[in-house]
């Protein structure tokens, strides 16, 4: 009984930890995502008032929202390699399980 209570105590753990890192992961998009917009108003209000050529309003805008998406391209592959994890935690958490039923 004692190694069940250690095999549930480390999938416990492990999914917490991984858990916290997608909750991280999440915040960090949310910051992303509010920085992304205030940059853009910024933007807008330097162009209004220094009175800048629309080309340069249109050029920040375009190379923002690049950025936006190679971050969050990198947040998918960072949160995927999270979900494989997961898998990985409970594909031997299983196995461990089913293992020790079978002592």
């Amino acid at each position: 009984m004692e190694k069940e209570n250690q095999i549930h105590e480390t999938y416990r753990k492990e999914r917490l930890q991984l858990e916290d890192q997608e909750d991280q992961l999440r915040q960090m998009q949310k910051n992303m995502q509010q920085l992304a917009e205030t940059t853009y108003s910024n933007i807008r209000f330097s162009v209004r008032s220094f009175e800048c050529p629309k080309d340069s309003l249109y050029f920040a805008q375009k190379e923002l929202r690049r950025l936006e998406e190679r971050f969050s391209h990198e947040l998918m592959q960072k949160r995927k390699k999270i979900y494989d994890q997961q898998d990985e935690v409970e594909r031997r958490y299983r196995a461990d399980l089913q293992r020790l039923n079978k002592k």
